[in-house]
């Protein structure tokens, strides 16, 4: 059993010395690679042993040189190597011996046997197994061979070497040895895998394993660890904050660095307006142009591998107009004096617009839509303008028309937008009523405060006569009967009072 194996063996190095490409074996290569690995060794000390020594060789016996022959054993039995490493150990060999007249030709196929039994300790070139995970998270990479593992090493980096690595793990009795890239947030499980805790966005980058299982060759293999921040709620922002047609606009994603992705939304479905352009990394419409149909609800997600968030709606509207100016009723009018007056004015344009009313010109101070006079004179005659005014577009629009009203001047009862009485008739109530108010009052003074006392003549001159009570002195006569002995006092009727001055 053991001959037919090393004829396979033999038979498979026949064919890849035959072949100048790598020979690709259907076969699973594992199953023959440990056969290889002995006869390869075996073949290489033969080599070595029978090249010529040199004076260093010759001091030490004359065998080959040890350092050369455990570099081999390393090479073939326990890798993981380069094919850069197995050149630069050929080209350390000569040529030519008397036990095997082509020793380099086995050489040379070596690379080729390292390539399909074991891989490189630099995958670069191939694909590498990728881990996404979030800052403060915990992630677990994991070894290409899990089972039967005698020991494994983790190296941060894309190869193995001794500055680079993070532990060594001894799997029975299971020990852990740290290394120089070890960081107290490593740790490493018996089927080979490398736990990180706490990650930090600086742990992004390549992990490279060596896994000896037991009974087999070493394996290598690079994993690739990305790790990033939780994407915050984004902010959908316009600038100008108030679209306006045919005027350029942004409208923005404001998401943090974090988010690798952008995607939007227009009205809950992802096609965009035609003319809504995205920058590069789609954080960024812009607009040359900005259209009616731009008008509607916009959302941004920003993402990225581990995580994504979804902006509140933004609902962004844009200004126009004014535009078709009308008056309604439109055209010409004649009315009659004393007939109502109505006009309504309407107009295309978002926001809805300013309207001012000009009669000939002049601004009747009449703000709104509607335009109303109770009862015309001759005074309304004249062509009626609305002028429409969009105060974000700051264009303006008009429309005019003309109103005819028939009837005799002097019979106007109202002046231009007045509803009553007229100015000159108001004027005239107001002077009859205030000559009325003179004349009352002048009644009320001569009638009322002027009344002289009953049955005599008023005083010609009150001025001089006394006004405090100490200033005036009473006096009373009575007249007593004759023959009589008692007074009898003057009922107060009877009584004269005469004023005495000092």
């Amino acid at each position: 059993m053991a001959a037919n194996s090393s004829k396979e063996s033999f038979r498979v190095i026949k064919e890849l010395l035959k072949t100048p490409e790598p020979l690709v074996i259907h076969e699973d290569p594992r199953e023959k690679c440990s056969e290889l690995a002995t006869f390869f060794k075996t073949k290489m000390d033969n080599i070595l042993a029978s090249l010529p020594q040199s004076s260093e060789d010759a001091s030490s016996g004359g065998s080959a040189s040890p350092q050369s022959s455990v570099r081999t054993a390393e090479l073939v039995s326990f890798g993981p190597v380069t094919v850069e490493e197995v050149l630069t150990v050929m080209s350390t060999m000569k040529s030519g011996s008397p036990k095997d007249p082509a020793p380099m030709k086995y050489l040379k196929q070596l690379p080729v046997f390292l390539g399909v039994c074991v891989q490189p300790s630099s995958t670069q070139g191939a694909a590498v197994e990728v881990t996404n995970a979030g800052v403060g998270q915990t992630v677990t990479l994991t070894a290409p061979v899990n089972v039967n593992l005698l020991t494994f090493a983790w190296y941060r980096g894309g190869m193995v070497a001794d500055a680079q690595l993070i532990y060594n793990y001894f799997v029975s009795p299971p020990v852990q040895v740290n290394g120089p890239q070890y960081t107290d947030r490593e740790t490493g499980r018996p089927d080979g895998s490398l736990v990180i805790r706490d990650l930090l966005t600086n742990y992004t980058g390549n992990y490279t394993v060596n896994v000896t299982p037991s009974g087999a060759l070493p394996v290598a293999a690079t994993r690739q660890l990305r790790v990033y921040e939780l994407v915050p709620q984004p902010r959908v922002t316009s600038e100008p904050s108030q679209l306006v047609e045919n005027r350029p606009a942004e409208i923005t994603c404001n998401a943090s660095k974090a988010a690798t992705t952008i995607l939007w939304s227009f009205n809950n479905s992802p096609d965009l307006p035609g003319n809504i352009h995205p920058s590069p990394d789609n954080r960024t419409l812009s607009i040359a142009n900005v259209s009616r149909e731009d008008s509607g609800i916009y959302q941004c997600v920003a993402l990225n591998p581990i995580n994504s968030s979804t902006s509140d709606p933004q609902t962004l509207t844009v200004a126009y107009g004014p535009e078709d100016v009308k008056i309604d009723p439109p055209g010409s009018q004649v009315l009659q004096v004393g007939d109502e007056l109505s006009l309504n004015c309407t107009a295309g344009s978002f926001p809805s617009p300013q309207y001012n009313w000009f009669l000939n010109n002049t601004d009747l101070k009449r703000p709104g839509n509607t335009y109303t006079a109770a009862k015309v004179s001759s005074r309304d005659n004249g062509n009626y303008t609305c002028v429409a005014h969009n105060m974000d577009t700051g264009l303006f629009a008009k429309a005019s028309v003309s109103i005819t009203v028939n009837g005799t001047a002097g019979t106007d009862p109202s002046p231009v937008g007045s509803p009553g009485l007229s100015v000159v008739v108001i004027i005239g109530i107001a002077i009859a009523i205030l000559m009325v108010v003179i004349i009352v009052c002048m009644l009320v003074y001569f009638f009322v405060i002027r009344k002289p006392a009953s049955g005599a003549p008023a005083p010609e001159n009150t001025t001089d006569v006394a006004t405090t009570a100490e200033d005036i002195q009473y006096s009373s006569i009575n007249f007593i009967s004759k023959g009589s002995t008692q007074l009898n006092p003057i009922p107060a009727e009877n009584t004269l009072y005469s004023v005495v001055r000092r």
